[in-house]
């Protein structure tokens, strides 16, 4: 997209505080800076929303602050043998301690470095996924299904923030003497953006812990924000944060780790920031993001053509700085229409998150979705030419038109003092005729600036729409 939107979508993230504009219409396009209107969204399970202080008085429907829940803990666990006593506890990293340092020496495996608590002072109303509790299971979509194989984008922005903490002491069974303790703050299990065409509709909901709140659905993509690290069932899993890209087709297994499209990438999720996310589809292979592709074997059955107008294309994730360098943090071909089976070629888009033994608050603060052409107001220091910029992530438009004759119309000029013949028959072989151009025909180019050097503009014919 054109800077002057990225610091639109920078500045709801920040100050969360702009009025809601839903642009409706026949393409789907909306925009939530902030969630104090939830029109057009269905919530389901823990999903609520909340502005950060769990205020009741002033709530405005059924789910506003069902999920500020402050802390949680499980039930105390005691083990006990000839040689030492252990003692472990698990509850929220509260806000009087969250910036306390853990020793070194005493921290347990998977101890995160940066985390931060939630917000305590009002905020601008968010989707609360998920509160920070045990076994929690949230989901939200948008009401109307969306067109989605000739391409979208969308942004989103989130915050991850307080975490589990368990502690665990050491004593000696007989004089009952502490040996030592040890404590971790790890969170999980994390978010995904899901697009989707699952027969439960608006209602999909799927499994918490591992399953990130989509295991269980079919047919299906997402975008998982991993902060959990699964090793249940001898399956390989990242221990830092990590970004990757699943799906499965109609009867296909839903199980995130057997559905891994592309190698996940290592980032920050749950360090208690706010990011930002933008994902794309974009329908052709974008060789300009070739250096971030990844695939995997479960990926092979969808990358192929599926007809004229539904041929491979590219499924694209930035995150944070790399949007305004256009730079993806992962991207992989694959043809949507191929993956999915979509009544009407419409899906159902939004996000789901999960808890399990561990927990964390998995917030979404603005939602912006664009499947139209025109993702955002273009200027004309946006036009090279007679090429449209669309956006910055290679969707762009190129005006060409062809003659008379072009891909076999028209027939050979009659020769010099001749009638002109008055119906002429396509012919095959025939260049075209490009003098007077014709009406202007919407092409799809992959990089908006090959070809182009300083001397472009002398090289356009004489009567080029620009």
């Amino acid at each position: 997209m054109g800077r002057p939107f990225r610091k639109t979508m920078r500045a709801a993230a920040a100050a969360l505080g702009l009025a809601l504009l839903l642009a409706g219409g026949a393409n789907g396009d909306f925009m939530y800076p902030d969630f104090n209107n939830t029109l057009g969204l269905k919530l389901n399970g823990a999903a609520s929303t909340t502005n950060c202080v769990d205020v009741h008085y002033n709530a405005y429907g059924p789910t506003q602050a069902a999920a500020d829940t402050f802390a949680a803990e499980l039930d105390d666990q005691f083990l006990e043998d000839m040689e030492s006593q252990e003692f472990q506890t698990v509850e929220t990293a509260v806000r009087d301690d969250v910036f306390d340092d853990i020793n070194a020496d005493s921290a347990i495996f998977g101890h995160r470095d940066s985390y931060v608590a939630a917000p305590d002072e009002r905020c601008g109303v968010r989707v609360r996924m998920t509160p920070s509790q045990p076994h929690q299971i949230g989901s939200f979509w948008y009401t109307a299904p969306l067109p989605v194989f000739q391409g979208f984008l969308t942004l989103f922005s989130f915050q991850v923030s307080d975490h589990s903490k368990v502690c665990t002491q050491h004593r000696d069974p007989i004089f009952s003497t502490l040996h030592h303790s040890s404590c971790k703050v790890h969170g999980g299990d994390g978010f995904a953006f899901v697009v989707h065409g699952d027969p439960t509709g608006e209602d999909a909901i799927g499994a918490p812990g591992a399953g990130v709140g989509y295991a269980g659905l079919e047919n299906f993509i997402a975008v998982e924000f991993d902060t959990w690290y699964n090793t249940e069932d001898g399956n390989a899993d990242l221990l830092p944060d990590h970004i990757s890209i699943h799906g499965a087709a109609l009867g296909g297994t839903s199980v995130p780790l057997d559905n891994l499209l592309g190698a996940p990438r290592i980032h920050d999720v749950g360090d208690g920031q706010v990011h930002l996310v933008q994902v794309a589809y974009l329908p052709y292979l974008a060789h300009e993001y070739a250096g971030a592709f990844s695939t995997s074997a479960a990926a092979y059955p969808f990358m192929k053509d599926n007809g004229e107008n539904r041929r491979m294309g590219t499924f694209v994730v930035w995150v944070d700085g790399g949007i305004a360098a256009d730079a993806p943090l992962i991207a992989i071909p694959i043809n949507l229409s191929v993956l999915l089976h979509l009544d009407l070629d419409l899906a159902y888009v939004g996000f789901t998150a999960a808890t399990g033994k561990a927990w964390e608050k998995h917030d979404l603060l603005s939602w912006y979705w664009c499947d139209s052409d025109e993702c955002d107001e273009t200027t004309m220091d946006s036009y090279d030419y007679h090429q449209t910029s669309v956006s910055h992530v290679g969707h762009r438009r190129q005006w060409f038109t062809p003659g008379d004759g072009f891909g076999g119309g028209g027939a050979p000029r009659p020769p010099v003092g001749a009638d002109p013949n008055p119906d002429p028959e396509p012919q095959k072989h025939r260049s075209p005729d490009t003098a007077p151009w014709k009406t202007p025909q919407v092409h799809r180019s992959g990089f908006r600036h090959a070809g182009l050097f300083s001397g472009a503009d002398d090289m356009i014919p004489p009567e080029t729409e620009i």
